[in-house]
């Protein structure tokens, strides 16, 4: 009668261990699934920030920093960047470094988060109509933006100062940049889109046209 009776109980332990190992191999498949659907979808986008790292299916841009000045007493500032050829072939620079780099800053008061005009550029800083002295530093930050016209040897990199930079709103906030794709908003990766620059940092840059 004990052993009728054990017997029963066995198998059905057996059973039930046979169906949760089932569940759980099934489990772990569709994780695996899951993950590899989540990888292809990371694969989708062509571009990103890594910390300040622009990744482009060409090259990189890295912002090494951002510059302030002044002009007609408003702060401005500037994107110091390295763009690099990861490509086998010469390309131009402009098709490396070709997104648009959008600013946003909080209002003084907090209250708002206002985009920054980006119309200024470097040259902006050298005021050549009272200052005739100023001239040579107005030709040479030119001459240093106008480098995205050029082209990259492979793998090879180039320092230069993106061509227009931003009116800030104030001195007291941060800076947002946020990567926009004007052409198809599809390849810019959202969760890797925004950049963040202590306010500090930027105005404690200034240009230094000897660096490049």
């Amino acid at each position: 009668m004990k052993r009728g009776f054990i017997l029963p109980i066995v198998f059905g332990m057996l059973f039930t261990l046979s169906a949760c190992g089932s569940s759980s191999a099934q489990n772990n498949s569709d994780s695996a699934k899951n993950a590899n659907v989540s990888t292809k979808q990371e694969k989708q986008y062509k571009y990103f920030f890594d910390k300040n790292i622009i990744h482009t299916p060409k090259g990189t841009v890295t912002l090494n920093k951002m510059i302030s000045g002044k002009k007609d007493n408003q702060f401005v500032a500037f994107l110091d960047e390295t763009v690099t050829n990861s490509t086998s072939k010469e390309i131009n620079i402009s098709d490396i470094d070709s997104l648009s780099i959008i600013a946003y800053q909080k209002s003084e008061d907090g209250s708002q988060k206002i985009q920054l005009d980006d119309q200024v550029t470097p040259s902006d800083l050298f005021d050549i109509v009272t200052d005739s002295n100023q001239t040579d530093n107005y030709n040479l930050a030119n001459d240093i933006v106008d480098r995205q016209n050029n082209k990259l040897l492979p793998h090879k990199s180039v320092h230069l100062l993106r061509e227009f930079g931003y009116t800030l709103n104030n001195d007291k906030n941060d800076i947002e940049l946020q990567l926009v794709d004007q052409q198809n908003d599809d390849t810019v990766n959202p969760k890797k889109s925004v950049y963040d620059i202590k306010i500090n940092e930027v105005l404690n840059n200034k240009l230094n046209l000897s660096e490049y």
